[in-house]
């Protein structure tokens, strides 16, 4: 089977990384993080990067290497769960290969980022569906990550790869 490029996007804590690893690793392509990616460059987490240069100056360096990175061939990308607040790198990630939106629930998503101490989105509900219905308009695949393993969702991706082949 020919897999191109697969891109997860999801609110934070859908497991966009790790299922990001396990399918890089399954399907025998590189994963590129967005995040880890801009922090690795910047040489700063992404609480830094936001708290030194601030949002829109994230958003910005963001949107460009997600327009550098979906124009490589045979990658898993995992971006961060911002990025589909801008139009630009929508309509980028609507045509650039398989993508799979990765949805949690508020009650998982909390439970999951039950010690992260640096998520105060995960108060604004109403942002937080507001993303949800972005990702939606994107997808080419849905997969609702709440009680599945992550043998399970790449599972699906696959399949899904499968079939569209």
């Amino acid at each position: 089977m020919h897999i191109d490029r697969v891109v997860l996007v999801g609110q934070m804590g859908a497991g966009k990384t790790t299922v990001g690893k396990a399918l890089s690793a399954s399907f025998g392509l590189p994963l590129i993080d967005i995040d880890l990616m801009l922090a690795r460059r910047h040489n700063l987490s992404i609480k830094q990067i936001f708290s030194y240069m601030g949002e829109d100056y994230f958003r910005q360096v963001e949107a460009q290497l997600i327009s550098e990175v979906i124009r490589m061939p045979k990658v898993v990308v995992a971006t961060g769960g911002g990025c589909i607040e801008d139009k630009n790198t929508r309509d980028n990630l609507s045509k650039c290969g398989t993508v799979v939106y990765l949805q949690v629930s508020l009650s998982i998503q909390k439970q999951r980022l039950r010690c992260a101490t640096d998520r105060p989105l995960l108060n604004k509900v109403d942002r937080l569906k507001y993303r949800d219905k972005l990702y939606a308009s994107i997808a080419d695949l849905e997969i609702d990550t709440d009680y599945l393993t992550v043998s399970e969702i790449v599972e699906d991706v696959y399949n899904f790869c499968r079939k569209s082949a």
